[in-house]
């Protein structure tokens, strides 16, 4: 009876010193893997070790660097990787144990061969651009550890990226009310969101290419908290059709909807002062689009080839109207340039195809070359001013300039017949 008591308090004891040693040893390694490579470079879990110089290696094709003490992720071997990336927690290798506490800016850009990645609780650290660009990269866990950054475009243009999740004990990051994205909770910014997003009413700024290419990506709702769009946060996301903004914002960023070819509406709010540089470039099935009247500014191929574009209403408050602003907008079939615009850039309206009227504004100074070349069914130029505005050979295009007729008001006929309008135009008739 007594030698089987102390069998069992032996069983128990042997037990609990399992138990905790592993305790021990997730604490040491996180979700991570320890790996030993021993001296004949044989890896201990099994993996594939490969050799570069004494501080460079591979593990299962992925690239380690011993920096300070510790290693970093470095790169990956575009050959022989495929698959799922196991980033290991530590190596112990000639002697020397080390952490892996980084993952390197661009470690995976352009990884094309990954499809799922395993972060370990000992990186602290996830450098710009870590993970752009890998088309194939469907899921992705950020550890409780990972504290001090993650970098610029860390996982821009993953496309396929469908699940985002932020482990629940991370103080810094974190996906909250199962938001499926990463938001950095000190600024409240969400920095990377995935198809199936629902912005939080907490979040104050959507970071720059935080939706760059989600393929799967149909609709959006911007809430009201939001007060800043980094620039291309929806940049070629092909299927994203409809845009509801709820907050007060003021400005997009540059490219906000780059690319979004099939964007078909969006309500723009009373608060916006600016359509940014290449706001709308390439939404080629947005159709129609009301401009508030707080808008002053239209930025650079803003919505230049939005071939589907049929109206336009420019509001007087508008000042300034950037180069190409209008490019290859084919359906456009009358336009009215307000008042407060002095100059025309470069290919302001160049290759609207369609576009069979203008009304240039009265305070009009200068209009660029090729500004409306390619404007092959212009027929009728409304100029407001008494006072002509300076044009080029190419300012209108050469081969319709015979078969427009140029309306100026009455007793201005002669003033404008003087300048390169009378030198460029046939027509001319006041009214």
């Amino acid at each position: 009876m007594k030698k089987n008591w102390l069998f069992f308090v032996a069983l128990f004891l042997c037990l609990l010193f399992a138990a905790c040693s592993k305790e021990d040893n997730n604490e040491n390694t996180g979700n991570g893997i320890s790996v030993i490579i021993d001296a004949n470079g044989i890896a201990s879990n099994g993996s594939l070790f490969s050799a570069i110089d004494d501080k460079n290696f591979y593990l299962d094709y992925i690239k380690y660097t011993v920096e300070e003490g510790h290693l970093v992720v470095t790169g990956y071997d575009e050959i022989g990787f495929k698959g799922h990336a196991n980033i290991v927690s530590s190596i112990s290798y000639k002697g020397n144990s080390y952490e892996v506490l980084e993952i390197k800016n661009e470690a995976f850009l352009w990884c094309d061969e990954m499809t799922t990645l395993t972060i370990p609780n000992s990186v602290t650290v996830i450098g710009d651009q870590a993970f752009a660009s890998c088309h194939n990269l469907t899921s992705v866990t950020i550890p409780y550890s990972v504290k001090k950054i993650i970098g610029y475009q860390a996982f821009a243009s993953c496309d396929k990226l469908a699940s985002i999740i932020v482990d629940k004990n991370n103080l810094f990051y974190d996906s909250r009310e199962s938001c499926n994205a990463i938001i950095e909770t000190a600024t409240n910014t969400l920095i990377a969101g995935s198809s199936a997003t629902v912005i939080p009413n907490s979040v104050k700024t959507i970071g720059e290419y935080a939706f760059s290419k989600r393929k799967g990506l149909t609709s959006i709702t911007i809430p009201s908290n939001v007060k800043t769009i980094g620039e291309y946060a929806f940049r070629e996301c092909d299927k994203l059709k409809s845009v509801n903004i709820i907050s007060d914002i003021a400005e997009f960023g540059e490219g906000t909807f780059y690319e979004c070819s099939n964007l078909t509406s969006i309500n723009l709010p009373d608060s916006i002062t600016q359509i940014s540089e290449a706001t709308f470039q390439g939404c080629k099935n947005l159709t129609s689009i009301i401009i508030p009247n707080s808008v002053t500014s239209i930025g650079n191929n803003a919505f230049s080839g939005c071939q589907s574009l049929t109206s336009i209403i420019l509001p007087d408050s508008i000042t300034s109207l950037g180069s190409s602003a209008f490019w290859g907008c084919q359906s456009l079939k009358d336009v009215t340039i307000p008042d407060g615009i002095k100059t025309l850039g470069w290919h302001t309206f160049d290759g609207c195809s369609g576009l069979t009227s203008v009304t240039i504004g009265r305070n009009m100074e200068y209009i660029a070359q090729s500004a409306f070349n390619g404007c092959i069914n212009l027929t009728d130029v409304y100029c407001i001013g008494t006072s002509p505005s300076q044009i080029y050979y190419d300012s209108f295009d050469y081969n319709t300039r015979t078969s427009v007729t140029v309306y100026v008001p009455q007793g201005t006929k002669s003033i404008y017949e003087e300048t390169e309008w009378g030198y460029y135009f046939r027509n001319i008739i006041e009214q």
